[in-house]
């Protein structure tokens, strides 16, 4: 599951790059000009986030409930096992 949930866990981003490219390249704009952080960007620009997107998207293709609450809440994983593994992996592939 854990795989899967690596695998779906940022299709947000695809959705928002394909489907939204006028508000995508705003929060790209605001993330390399202004320095603010993926999160602070999609609030400015969208009234969702990816994730939100995400998880969204992964109840609509009937995943698993647990998979779909992980990919809406990866970026706050306090108690989330499978969030904390894409929350971590995320960092990984930031830095």
């Amino acid at each position: 599951m854990s795989v899967l949930l690596l695998a779906f866990s940022n299709i947000g981003k695809v959705v928002l790059a394909q489907y939204f490219r006028a508000p995508f390249s705003q929060i790209l704009a605001l993330i390399g000009d202004e320095h603010k952080s993926l999160d602070e960007a999609e609030k400015t620009v969208l009234p969702v986030s990816h994730a939100q997107i995400g998880g969204h998207l992964a109840q609509k293709w009937n995943l698993p409930n647990s998979l779909a609450h992980a990919i809406k809440y990866h970026h706050f994983a306090a108690n989330l096992s499978l969030s904390m593994i894409v929350h971590v992996a995320d960092i990984v592939v930031d830095t």
